[in-house]
This record gives structure tokens, C-alpha cells and sequence, in this order.
């Protein structure tokens, strides 16, 4: 086995045929990229009820929901795949931060490529 640092990236020979395990990143501090702010805070009120809301553009507390929490998770597996596919990794584990309830529906049914993506273009 062997642990995948972001900040001390192992090389792609200690890699191969290893398990490499990994943990998923907590939120990132401010200032916010606006693909962060789209994809992982509230942006609108207009659906809302009355009542008292978490501020826009900002992570809501996962006391009030925790759906964006989970989303930010789950959106880091396509870098890892990729990552332990270029690496020739014999397997991998990924350490999330999520709740028992959010982590009993996660199952990953995506087929990766040698780049860690889906191939749409040759499916028939």
C-alpha cells in the first residue's frame, strides 16, 4: 500500500502495481473559484420558504444540509481513478468524509479509460 499525498505526490514507479490509498480534501479556503461557488454553495433564494437560510455563496453548514458537502467528495474520485490509472496501480481505497448515511448509497459505476474518464465515443 501506499498513501497518496497531494502536497508530496509519490512518483508513478513507487505507484505501480501498489493499492494507493487516498483522502479526500476538505473544503478549500477562501477566496472561492467560481466553479466552486456554482457547484457547492447556495446561489439563489427564489425557491425557498420563510425562514432563516445560510448565506449565499459560502458552504452551508452540513447541520443544515449536506448535500453540497457530499457532492464536493464525491467529485474528487475521477482525479484519484485517474491518477491511479496513469500510475498503473494495482488497486485503490478512498478515505471519505462523509456520514454513514451518505456513504451507504455511494457506489461508483463509472468504467474509466486509460485517462480516468468514461469513453462515451466508443460505446454502442
Amino acid at each position: 500500500m501506499i498513501y497518496y499525498d497531494p502536497a508530496r505526490p509519490p512518483a508513478a514507479e513507487d505507484i505501480a502495481g501498489k493499492i494507493l490509498v487516498f483522502q479526500t480534501a476538505r473544503y478549500p479556503e477562501p477566496p472561492y473559484s467560481d466553479a466552486f461557488l456554482d457547484n457547492f454553495t447556495l446561489t439563489d433564494y427564489e425557491w425557498r420558504s420563510p425562514g432563516k437560510w445560510a448565506p449565499l455563496y459560502t458552504p452551508p453548514p452540513a447541520s443544515v444540509t449536506s448535500s453540497f458537502h457530499s457532492r464536493w467528495v464525491w467529485s474528487q474520485l475521477n482525479g484519484f481513478a485517474a491518477i491511479g490509472i496513469k500510475g498503473r496501480a494495482a488497486a485503490m481505497v478512498v478515505v471519505y468524509d462523509l456520514s454513514p448515511g451518505a456513504a451507504f448509497g455511494l457506489a461508483q459505476r463509472s468504467v474509466y479509460t486509460a485517462d480516468g474518464k468514461p469513453d462515451w465515443e466508443q460505446r454502442t
